[in-house]
């Protein structure tokens, strides 16, 4: 037997060689299982921080739950929110016969009103009518409810009218005069909460 480098190599250390050669097998083999446990354990670590990630997201964009006494309470707050601009944007109505320019005049007239984005619960949020005729007003819940008033002052649908965002949005958005599929003259059925 030879030495690798050509030279005899004695029979027990022909053995000796063997068995360290195995030995060194075996704790590779051992390594690549240790690594390739690690490994797994990295990926399903991975997988468990991306999945908690998603659900984390998921929960940003989402009310948060409140009690049913206090997503009423929160609720009741907005809907007073939205009437209150609306009777501020009356006032200035039956002053000029025409509703507001923009939101930033209607704070002039109401400095305690808050008037801004859905983002802010406690502000309220005007949407212009398609002729100057008809304004609409909405508001925000903490409970991620939204809620609506249209007022519309000319032709056959005179009135108010109440919508939350469990009807149709997309028609709600619009705040055009004759589009009242989406709206009710009455705030309990209106309002639903």
């Amino acid at each position: 037997m030879s030495d690798g480098n050509g030279g005899p190599v004695e029979p027990g250390e022909a053995e000796d060689r063997l068995k360290t050669q195995e030995a060194d097998v075996s704790g590779a083999e051992a390594v690549v299982r240790w690594a390739a446990q690690r490994r797994l354990w990295l990926i399903t670590g991975g997988i468990a921080i991306l999945i908690a990630l998603v659900v984390l997201a998921a929960q940003v964009g989402r009310a948060p739950d409140l009690p049913q006494p206090v997503r009423i309470e929160r609720d009741r707050e907005a809907q007073a929110a939205t009437r209150r601009a609306l009777v501020d944007e009356k006032v200035i109505y039956l002053d000029r016969d025409a509703y507001t320019a923009n939101a930033d005049e209607l704070t002039r007239f109401d400095k305690e009103l808050r008037v801004g984005s859905y983002k802010d619960p406690a502000a309220v949020v005007v949407l212009t009518g398609d002729d100057g005729q008809t304004r609409c007003l909405g508001s925000q819940s903490e409970s991620g409810k939204r809620f609506y008033i249209k007022d519309v002052t000319h032709g056959e649908d005179v009135g108010t009218y109440y919508a939350s965002s469990g009807t149709r949005t997309d028609k709600i958005r619009r705040c055009d005069s004759g589009d009242l599929e989406a709206w009710s003259k009455d705030p309990t059925t209106g309002w639903e909460s």
